[in-house]
Order: structure tokens, then C-alpha cells, then sequence
């Protein structure tokens, strides 16, 4: 088969109305091939750059995004089926599914490690003077309560569009963009918040996964590329 670039040199020159085409007649052929090669490459990963786009609008017709900070449900008979998230990094995921109903969820959760919190100095009586108050960023010393807040309000949002019990699937969490401590303290936290909702009879299954971008199709229960 013949490449795009065999194609362009063995193109007649002589057949085409060069300055219709912006070119002129003065310019050396192997030149006006070269230029009419580029438009066209750039024309054909336009067009399929447009295609890209069409059908990642199509797949988000299907798909519930959820965004950092954020957690949503869905069906296999809503009309988006699909629920998701990406770009997890020094975030952490969620996921559960309810096989019988085939009802899941998705939450991105946001860790911040610093917390601001405003200063004062006091007078004889040891109240705060107002006009000396100045903000102060320290240590946040538990920066992974998030984790158990989104899980808890997942499941009991799940549980409202008809949802019982769930496999429970933690993402990102074993070796995220954080240090090792870090980590560390993160799984604690999301063993103890798997135990407790284990121990309401809310989970049935726990797993560990690595993705930093899925969707999860209710249809399923199949964790996918997001993209």
C-alpha cells in the first residue's frame, strides 16, 4: 500500500490551478508538494481530532461524572448508566456496587494535609482583639477523615434510589501521589471505615485497586477505562 507521502510525489503539478489553490506558479513543485502534504496531514488529524471529540461527548451522554471533592449514584435502567471518575493522583476513590439491584456509586476524595485557621492576640481579659487577627497554615492532623465521610454518604445516597448491600472498592490508595506515611495512614483509615460499614451489614466484598481514572457500568458491575 502505498504511503501518504508516496501518494503527494507522484502528484501532476501540471493538472492543478495552482494560484486558485494560493500557490504560485514561480514556486519549485517539490516546495508545493511538500506544503500541499502538511494541509492535508493537518486537515486528516483535525478531522480525526473532531471525531475524538464526538465520541467522548457520546460517552459522556452515558456517564455521571463525578468531580473531586464529589460522590453520585446511578442504574442500570438510568439513562446514564455509567458513573466515574479521573485524575485521581493524590486523591482517592470510591466505588461500590449492588449486584442484586445493580445500583452503584462513585466518590472522589480530596485530602488536604494543611488547614488554615486565624490567630489572635488577647487582652487582660483574654478576649480576642479583632484588628490583630492574621491567618496561620499548620498541619492537618487528620487529613484523611474525608474518606469515611464520602463512603458513609455514598452508601446512604445508594441506599435511597433502592440500593442494600455493596462491593466496596477503594482506588488509589496504596500508591498515590503521597508519601509513604501517608499512604500508610490513608489505608488505615479506609480499614477501619470498610469495618465499620461491614459491621451494619453494608458490605459484602472489599478489594484494593490501582486505577487513577474508571467508570463503573451498573449493567455489570465491570470497573473500565474512563476513557
Amino acid at each position: 500500500m502505498s504511503s501518504i507521502e508516496d501518494i503527494f510525489e507522484g502528484l501532476d503539478l501540471s493538472k492543478l490551478d495552482l494560484p486558485s489553490l494560493g500557490f504560485s506558479d514561480q514556486e519549485p513543485h517539490e516546495l508545493i508538494k511538500h506544503r500541499i502534504l502538511v494541509e492535508t496531514i493537518k486537515e486528516t488529524i483535525s478531522m480525526q481530532d473532531e471525531t475524538i471529540k464526538e465520541t467522548i461527548s457520546m460517552q459522556d451522554e452515558t456517564i455521571k461524572s463525578v468531580y473531586m471533592d464529589d460522590f453520585d449514584v446511578t442504574s442500570a435502567d438510568d439513562e446514564k448508566p455509567y458513573i466515574g471518575t479521573t485524575s485521581l493522583a493524590s486523591c482517592a476513590g470510591i466505588a461500590i456496587y449492588d449486584p442484586k439491584n445493580k445500583i452503584g456509586g462513585v466518590a472522589h476524595v480530596f485530602f488536604n494535609d494543611k488547614i488554615s485557621m486565624s490567630h489572635y492576640m488577647r487582652d487582660a481579659q483574654g478576649r480576642d482583639i479583632p484588628s490583630s487577627g492574621r491567618s496561620i497554615v499548620v498541619d492537618n492532623p487528620r487529613p484523611f477523615d474525608p474518606f469515611t465521610y464520602l463512603a458513609e454518604a455514598l452508601v446512604r445516597k445508594a441506599d435511597s434510589i433502592g440500593g442494600e448491600k455493596y462491593q466496596f472498592m477503594a482506588f488509589n490508595v496504596k500508591h498515590g501521589c503521597r508519601t509513604q506515611e501517608q499512604n500508610i495512614q490513608l489505608q488505615s483509615v479506609v480499614e477501619r471505615t470498610v469495618q465499620k460499614l461491614t459491621e451494619t451489614d453494608k458490605i459484602t466484598d472489599f478489594e484494593y485497586r490501582n486505577e487513577t481514572q474508571f467508570k463503573l457500568d451498573t449493567r455489570t458491575g465491570l470497573i473500565i477505562p474512563y476513557y
